[in-house]
């Protein structure tokens, strides 16, 4: 039977990280104070929720007497922040096991890049997440739901959403394919952002597509995003006109298998966002037409150069599925050149249509997180997004209490990044409990 998750009040959550991140850099809280709350809530919580793949207490304890030492000129402007990394991101200090028992995860001496900026700006890497085997298919990560733990945190990036969901950290890095960031947000009930594709360097992260595969991070609440955000250096205006909001409303060809507690939450919200925005029905031309086969062409295209590595060096103990499903060779080269023309096509269309408003929303994921482990659910409803190369913020929808959490996507067009942010965060707001249109 599914357990709901009881929160251990001894080792609360730790807060998120606009409000941790103030505290920090004033110096009213010390570095190492933040780590030890951190490690308290995960050696409370984390033998249930099971998000960390690797946590040296010893290092992290370490790492956080440096920073306390720092003189306030020398702190950046992360200083002190805890972030969790998914483990298929290099990280010099730690091992990187990508959930495969190919690798033996001993840590090579090099950051990927993404985690290389966020140490340069002073933050705390505090462990690896645990994930669906390389971010792609095989073995499913340990993690669990902690909103139920009978349920899935989705994936591939599970123990990064779970981990935020969890008040253990107040930011991770994800990575996604296909709907790897955005899901397991919408599970879990946490805010995420998968910034334009290209506008975070993905050296040294392992990369399933090389045209699909996007960075991604979560946050407790839409503001916890920006600092990471301002980190990377997001493409985009961040600035609003003080007017309504323009929004369009994406029924995408995933709408059909939208789940009806979906459907109706969404269609509740547009009702409260009518008081604040002004909504449209976003055109869907034929340019726009079945890109969710697309992708799947383009992604399974590319991995089967993605993985020939892996294949040849560990031949049948790589995991059944790879073979199965990948390196089969399951498109034809023609049908993945054609593919990419249509990709192409599609992302000229939609910048068009999305140039037309502040942004686009549309649904997160079909419905709540699935019952079980085996499946971390579908990517239908993000897949159209990643291959568009458009930049996506998932935002929790307002719940009753002891309700699974559901999802909202804004999206836009390619680098407008931190517009897109600008426009959560009024919908965010928008939606609160209270908030008066």
């Amino acid at each position: 039977m599914p357990q709901t998750a009881t929160f251990d009040h001894d080792a609360p959550p730790v807060p998120g990280a606009a409000e941790l991140l103030k505290a920090l850099r004033a110096g009213h809280l010390p570095v190492q104070e933040h780590a030890e709350a951190c490690l308290a809530r995960i050696a409370a919580r984390d033998g249930d929720i099971r998000a960390w793949s690797h946590v040296d207490p010893a290092l992290v304890r370490s790492e956080a007497a440096r920073l306390d030492r720092l003189p306030p000129e020398a702190r950046g402007p992360l200083h002190g922040l805890a972030i969790g990394v998914k483990d298929v991101i290099l990280t010099a200090d730690m091992p990187t096991r990508y959930n495969s028992p190919g690798h033996s995860g001993l840590a090579r001496g090099t950051d990927a890049d993404c985690v290389a900026i966020l140490r340069a700006q002073g933050a705390l890497i505090l462990g690896k997440c645990d994930t669906v085997e390389f971010a792609a298919m095989g073995r499913r990560a340990a993690t669990r739901n902690p909103h139920d733990t009978g349920r899935t945190p989705g994936g591939s990036s599970s123990g990064s959403g779970a981990a935020v969901a969890d008040g253990q950290v107040p930011v991770t890095l994800g990575t996604q394919t296909g709907g790897s960031v955005i899901r397991p947000a919408a599970f879990c009930g946490t805010a995420a952002m998968k910034p334009s594709w290209g506008a975070v360097s993905s050296e040294g992260m392992k990369r399933y597509s090389v045209s699909l595969d996007t960075l991604g991070f979560y946050g407790r609440a839409v503001a916890d995003l920006r600092p990471l955000a301002q980190a990377y250096d997001l493409p985009g205006q961040g600035e609003l006109p003080r007017r309504h909001l323009r929004l369009a409303v994406a029924r995408t060809e995933a709408e059909a298998l939208v789940q009806p507690e979906m459907r109706a939450a969404f269609d509740a919200t547009l009702e409260r966002l009518a008081e604040v925005a002004d909504l449209t029905d976003l055109d869907w031309p034929e340019a726009l037409q079945d890109l969710r086969e697309t992708h799947d062409v383009v992604m399974r295209g590319e991995g089967l150069a993605g993985f020939r590595a892996e294949a040849l060096r560990q031949g049948a103990a790589l995991h059944p599925e790879f073979h199965a499903r990948l390196l089969s060779r399951p498109y034809s080269l023609n049908e993945l050149r054609m593919a990419q023309d249509r990709a192409a096509l599609a992302r000229i269309a939609f910048d068009a249509l999305a140039g037309k408003v502040d942004a686009v929303v549309t649904y997160s994921a079909l419905g709540a997180a699935p019952l079980g482990l085996a499946s971390t659910g579908s990517a239908d409803c993000n897949r159209i997004w990643t291959l568009l190369h458009a930049p996506v913020v998932n935002l929790p929808l307002p719940r009753p209490d002891g309700a699974l959490p559901l999802g909202l996507s804004v999206t836009g067009a390619r680098y407008t990044d931190l517009q897109v942010l600008a426009v959560a965060e009024r919908i965010e707001a928008a939606l609160a409990p209270g908030a008066q249109p």
